[in-house]
């Protein structure tokens, strides 16, 4: 792939390097990254395009996914947790999502708490060891699922 990618006007300074970043994402995955380095109407990469800045540019999308995910997970729980806790203050019952009368579609909600209870009897999360041997319950409150 390297020698089709230099013939196509690709400036590669460490083959090898190149090969192990190919081997390592994919040389299909990795194309996407040289998008920005190609003309499309020559098929040609511009004469500046070189494998590190593209290489460069997939480190940076790398880097960016994780912290974005980083983020979403942050987001997630609070708006779960501050959600939890009006409910919970609504309902006086840490165990509301196990109360029927609160949803409209019981065949979803016996399927989802059948969900939730199995994930949680599975789970290895400390959390979660913590609560079973506390409290002997396959059901934990909302803000633990």
């Amino acid at each position: 792939m390297c020698q089709k990618l230099q013939r196509d006007g690709l400036i590669i300074n460490d083959v090898d390097n190149a090969r192990k970043v190919l081997e390592r994402c994919s040389y299909y995955r990795f194309k996407a990254y040289l998008i920005p380095f190609r003309d499309e109407t020559t098929r040609r990469y511009y004469p500046d395009a070189t494998f590190d800045k593209a290489h460069n540019l997939y480190l940076f999308d790398q880097d960016l996914r994780l912290l974005v995910f980083k983020l979403i997970q942050k987001i997630e729980i609070a708006v779960r947790s501050s959600f939890d806790y009006w409910v919970t203050g609504i309902n006086k019952n840490s165990f509301w999502y196990l109360d029927f009368s609160l949803f409209n579609n019981s065949d979803n909600h016996i399927k989802t708490v059948s969900n939730v209870s199995a994930s949680f009897r599975k789970s290895k999360e400390e959390f979660a060891k913590h609560y079973k041997e506390k409290y002997f319950n396959e059901y934990c409150p909302f803000h633990r699922g």
